[in-house]
């Protein structure tokens, strides 16, 4: 678009200078634009130069050609106008949507660092919330193994307890038998005991032996020596 005007103001220009500047020849009469144009010089031709004494204006046809140049520079200034318009538009959007983007970058940025924050946090309360977890599975772990010791220990004094109750019942069972056979024994003493002392008490009911009443006889003579002298007398 700018070389287009250049060359339109160029165009002007040399329409409007002087055919003395073009140095018009003897052979070439009128400047190059003037020639396209067919505008005259200024000054006068040589009619032995130029082989012809004049040449035709034509200005209506020159000014129609400007006025149409110059219609037609108007109007692509006015388009020129209504892009730079819009690309000023445009620019403006541009520059808000700009700006918006980087409010919404900014507060984007601000966010992040917010998250970044609390990820930090988060992350130094899930090491934190870890190290506990290692420290309470390794008190498990001894506990445990506490508990798995103790459980043996117990089902091993267990196992020594039901071995010393067993051995204690094969006490018990044999002190049983000891003492239900004390006891028969006991109960034998005390039946023949009983038989003894019964035959006992019938052998001094039952009457006594010769000899026993020859010792009871001889044991009432001497008790009563009187008796056998007087029996004389009274005869």
């Amino acid at each position: 678009m700018k070389t287009t005007l250049t060359a339109t103001f160029t165009l002007m220009a040399l329409l409007v200078t002087d055919c003395a500047v073009t140095n018009c020849a003897a052979a070439d009469c009128g400047g190059p634009l003037a020639r396209l144009l067919r505008r005259p010089c200024k000054s006068a031709c040589a009619p032995a130069a130029c082989g012809t004494s004049s040449h035709v204006d034509q200005p209506s046809e020159l000014n129609i050609m400007l006025t149409t140049e110059l219609v037609a520079l108007r109007e692509q200034l006015e388009e020129m106008k209504i892009q730079a318009a819009e690309k000023d538009e445009a620019l403006a959007a541009s520059e808000q949507l700009a700006e918006t983007l980087q409010a919404e970058l900014d507060e984007q940025a601000a966010q992040l660092a917010e998250q970044t924050k609390r990820a930090d946090a988060v992350t130094k309360e899930l090491a934190k919330v870890k190290e506990a977890a290692a420290k309470a599975k390794q008190a498990a772990a001894k506990a445990e193994k506490a508990a798995s010791q103790a459980a043996a220990n117990a089902k091993e004094q267990l196992d020594q307890a039901q071995e010393q109750n067993a051995n204690l019942k094969k006490r018990v069972q044999a002190a049983n038998r000891q003492l239900k056979a004390a006891q028969e024994a006991l109960a034998q003493e005390k039946k023949e005991r009983e038989e003894e002392r019964r035959q006992n008490e019938q052998n001094a009911i039952e009457p006594q032996p010769a000899a026993v009443k020859e010792e009871n006889a001889a044991a009432d003579a001497e008790a009563t020596p009187g008796d056998a002298d007087a029996e004389p007398e009274s005869e």
